[in-house]
Order: structure tokens, then C-alpha cells, then sequence
């Protein structure tokens, strides 16, 4: 959905994790780790707020090595500078971009820098696959690891000038609501 005031997409990711090991089955949704990938991203136009809401399930592993992980990756083009256990800032040129993570509520955020990706697990002849010298990495996740996970980040795009904004999570009496709400901080 779009209109002058917001742009609304949803969208089922859930295949991109198909099974591509040998011998490829691109339809063999079985074997895949994972139930469902679903992500709904909202932009409010007159805010400058992008809201991403990612949902995760994935399939029980009785792998030695534990449970599936998941994890929500954002990459930059400079390293962000953790303000708190929840809130980046990211300075490039003249633009600030602030990237909260409203859910999990108690996430683990890690940065790397992809020059030194650790994400090769197959030798050096396939680090150019891996390593980009220019790109840092944020990576979100959970240390409890449920097999089911919601994500939700709230990002805010402006000059490098305005300060931090506020980004929450709304309580409700009934913990249903799931949700954010967001104040930039020169609207005091």
C-alpha cells in the first residue's frame, strides 16, 4: 500500500531458505531450517521513520550445535557506535541514520567489520566472497534463541545535527500490544 503519508509493504521471505545444499532441491521447502521468514516495512513519509517488523520461526534442530540462529544483519558504510544496548548511530558525511531495536527487547547487538568476515567457513581461496574492506555490520539477535522470534527495529533518517531520538515499546495492561512509538528529540 502508498500514499502521500506512508508506504506499506509485506512480504513472505521464507523460500530464500529453501534447500540449496547438494544435491539442490530449490522446492524442497522439508529440509529447510526454517518455518517462516515474514517481513512488514512501513515508511512514514512526514516522520522520516522506516519501521521494520520481522517474525521468525524456525524448525526444532537436534543438532549438536544447538538451535538454528537468528539474526537480524544491517550493514553500513562506516562502523555505528552503540549509544545503548539497543540504540545505533551511524555518522556518514552529512547524514546520521539512528536504528533501534524495539524487539527483542533485550537484544544483543555485535559489530563487524566485513574486511574480516568470520562468516567463511570454507577456506581463504573464498574470502572474496566474504570480505568487503568499506562495509560494518550490526547483527541483532537473542541469547535465549526461542525458535520462534519477532524483530523490531525502527530506524530514523535525518542531517547529522538532530539528537537522539525517543523509540519505546508501548505497554499494555494485557502485553498484546506489539508495536513502537517515536519522538524526534527537537520536538520538545
Amino acid at each position: 500500500g502508498q500514499n502521500d503519508k506512508y508506504s506499506y509493504i509485506h512480504s513472505d521471505l521464507s523460500t530464500a531458505y529453501n534447500n540449496y545444499e547438494y544435491p539442490r532441491q530449490i522446492s524442497d521447502t522439508v529440509n529447510r531450517k526454517l518455518e517462516y521468514f515474514y517481513r512488514n516495512f512501513l515508511y512514514l513519509r512526514a516522520q522520516n521513520l522506516f519501521v521494520v517488523y520481522d517474525r521468525v520461526k524456525a524448525k526444532n534442530s537436534n543438532n549438536a550445535n544447538g538451535q538454528y540462529q537468528k539474526r537480524i544483519r544491517w550493514h553500513f558504510p562506516v562502523e555505528p557506535t552503540l549509544i545503548n544496548g539497543t540504540l545505533l548511530k551511524v555518522d556518514n558525511a552529512n547524514a546520521r541514520l539512528y536504528v533501534k531495536t524495539v524487539l527483542p527487547q533485550l537484544p544483543t547487538i555485535t559489530n563487524t567489520n566485513l574486511a574480516n568476515n568470520p562468516d567463511n567457513k570454507w577456506g581463504s581461496s573464498y574470502n572474496y566472497l566474504f570480505k568487503a574492506p568499506a562495509i560494518w555490520r550490526a547483527e541483532v539477535s537473542d541469547s535465549t534463541n526461542p525458535l520462534t522470534l519477532p524483530f523490531l527495529t525502527v530506524l530514523q533518517a535525518a542531517a547529522n545535527t538532530p539528537g537522539q531520538p525517543i523509540i519505546a515499546q508501548p505497554q499494555s495492561n494485557d502485553s498484546l500490544l506489539l508495536g513502537s512509538y517515536s519522538k524526534s528529540a527537537d520536538s520538545f
